[in-house]
């Protein structure tokens, strides 16, 4: 069993970093998105000069550019949260089962490896460029590591 009983003041400065630092990488991929807008896989599929498919459909489609993938911020920018604060493995596994498919149950020992399905989570499901969501997870853990080396001067 992981250890759980942490101080206060320790539990209360992670939570608080953790979402600080990940609101500041949001912030850095919407920028970069509305900066570039780069199309998103199902118009270069459907449209796209090799060998269009006009017929292609995504499980959905987000109505805001694909480059960098906001999902791969995140969790670029937590798995870096994490990794600073408690090292890069989970304390304990974590088990998650789907609530849409019950009988499908992910267990995760390193944060990385939760990076790593978010990023082809979303390039299987036809929402991202593979480099799209790469790119988000890069840009989401140098935002924390920006973050983290300032958190003093936030009181953090």
């Amino acid at each position: 069993m992981a250890d759980i009983n942490r101080p206060l003041a320790w539990q209360a400065r992670f939570v608080a970093a953790f979402n600080v630092i990940t609101t500041d990488a949001q912030i850095a991929i919407y920028n970069a998105k509305f900066k570039y807008l780069f199309w998103r896989p199902v118009t270069a599929i459907q449209t796209g000069g090799v060998d269009p498919d006009p017929s292609w459909t995504p499980l959905f489609t987000p109505r805001h550019p694909d480059w960098p993938s906001g999902h791969g911020g995140v969790a670029g920018a937590a798995q870096q949260v994490l990794t600073a604060f408690l090292g890069p493995n989970a304390p304990d596994p974590i088990s998650v089962t789907s609530p849409t498919d019950p009988g499908s149950t992910h267990t995760y020992y390193s944060w990385s490896q939760i990076t790593r399905e978010v990023i082809d989570a979303r390039v299987w499901e036809g929402i991202h460029f593979r480099f799209s969501d790469v790119a988000g997870a890069r840009v989401g853990t140098n935002v924390a590591r920006y973050d983290q080396r300032r958190l003093g001067s936030l009181g953090l």
